[in-house]
């Protein structure tokens, strides 16, 4: 079975277009080519294969605006094989997965850090033998893990789904809290040391 074809190879052209003689030649040039078994989509690149050359040739490509430069990418992260879906992301207001999770991830760890930073504030504030006692610190100390933890599954899920591994991020430390508080507690014993006179702060 033969096909006819009536769609355009490029916008404004037709395979019959007002140069009749051609477009009737192009035809039987189609019919042959599939009556030897092959692929219609082959044949479609040959033919805009042609176009391209005939369109250099006559200089339809020279003085375009910005010939030569690079092309502009507002985020790199967003380049790669990838960068055509991750562009029609973009012109429709939205992100690829990965990249939104990473907008989660910041504003978590945000969270994260502020309790990190108050409760090692509180560890410097009490004296060592209040640290278990005391309710705001533990609070804090708790509040850190659950957020952590949190963090630390969407980072996970963010490492999964970027697109190569110099985009994954580095899980937060669980145990940050309790390094700071040891690190606290050797200051403090080193300090009593150097000065026998200073009473060790227990």
């Amino acid at each position: 079975m033969l096909w006819s074809i009536t769609t355009p190879i490029f916008p404004g052209k037709s395979w019959q277009n007002s140069d009749t003689q051609t477009g009737q030649s192009r035809l039987r040039q189609f019919e042959t080519y599939m009556l030897k078994g092959s692929s219609p989509v082959s044949y479609w690149d040959i033919i805009a294969e042609n176009q391209i050359k005939d369109a250099i040739q006559k200089g339809d490509f020279e003085n375009l605006k910005n010939a030569g430069r690079p092309l502009a990418s507002k985020n790199d992260e967003m380049a790669g094989e990838n960068w055509l879906a991750n562009h029609i992301l973009e012109q429709n207001d939205e992100l690829p997965d990965w990249l939104s999770l990473r907008l989660d991830i910041t504003r978590q760890r945000e969270v994260a850090k502020k309790f990190r930073d108050e409760a090692v504030a509180r560890l410097n504030e009490l004296p060592n033998r209040l640290w278990p006692t005391d309710a705001r610190l533990r609070r804090l100390i708790e509040l850190y893990g659950k957020n952590v933890k949190k963090l630390n599954l969407l980072i996970d899920e963010h490492n999964h789904r970027c697109p190569s591994i110099q985009h994954e991020l580095v899980r937060m430390r669980e145990d940050a809290i309790d390094r700071k508080r040891e690190i606290i507690r050797r200051e403090r014993a080193l300090a009593f040391t150097r000065d026998s006179t200073v009473e060790p702060d227990r």
